[in-house]
């Protein structure tokens, strides 16, 4: 379990004006292309309960709403929990810790962890406790649809995106950190950010009570398996 100190300092930091402002200027990309077309294919109908976890200012958020979604927002600030309020009036928006779901078991049909927040859920151990809280509101069949940084994006990234390379593998002292999954993030203020591989993330899924059903970027070939973010969606366990 995080330290005191860890989890204040998550909190401080996505309480931030520079956070508030960065995550509200996002709102004007609603859902990702990859977010999109997983939401279309597999949160249907188009009326079912959706969790979108770590909401940020609403990015996620509104779209799911508008498109009809019954949707809970949950972040863990205060101050972002707020401005995702403000733009989404009427959807219900509260605060809370991923690995701690303030819902009763079987509350939603459908689970949102966009992007790659659940990357920064700090230490490992916090993350599997997130997916087994997230198993536990999942209805029987239930879905859950994340995203995750790929450790085997380096491979591309020495041709073709050497920023990254430098970014996450030589500074903030990543240098220190080549083999070990989490690194410190310099898009999210130094914060630790997971990378792991696939068949680490399959295994994690399974133990924690999910089938996946699918694993996916942006593109459809087996490029995919290189890009950086790699989209899962996971089915609860008919036999919890």
């Amino acid at each position: 379990m995080p330290s005191p100190d860890e989890s204040e300092t998550v909190v401080q930091v996505y309480s931030t004006d520079n956070a508030i402002d960065k995550y509200t200027e996002m709102n004007e990309f609603g859902l990702y292309e990859a977010e999109a077309k997983l939401v279309d294919r597999y949160f249907q109908p188009r009326t079912a309960r959706v969790l979108d976890v770590a909401c940020g200012a609403g990015r996620t958020t509104k779209p799911l709403a508008v498109t009809g979604y019954d949707v809970v927002g949950i972040d863990i600030s205060n101050e972002m929990a707020s401005k995702a309020k403000s733009v989404i009036p009427g959807t219900e928006v509260c605060v809370s810790d991923a690995s701690s779901l303030p819902f009763r078991d079987e509350s939603f049909d459908f689970v949102l962890f966009s992007y790659v927040n659940i990357d920064l859920l700090y230490p490992r151990a916090q993350r599997l406790r997130a997916l087994r809280e997230m198993n536990r509101v999942l209805k029987r069949g239930g879905l859950l649809l994340f995203g995750t940084s790929n450790s085997l994006h380096v491979v591309p990234a020495l041709f073709q995106n050497r920023d990254h390379l430098r970014r996450f593998y030589v500074r903030n002292d990543n240098y220190r950190r080549l083999f070990r999954a989490y690194k410190k993030d310099p898009d999210e203020w130094g914060l630790n950010s997971y990378f792991g591989t696939q068949p680490r993330t399959l295994w994690d899924l399974r133990r924690c009570g999910f089938r996946t059903e699918h694993v996916g970027g942006a593109r459809d070939s087996l490029l995919r398996f290189l890009e950086k973010v790699q989209y899962y969606v996971a089915r609860k366990s008919q036999d919890v």
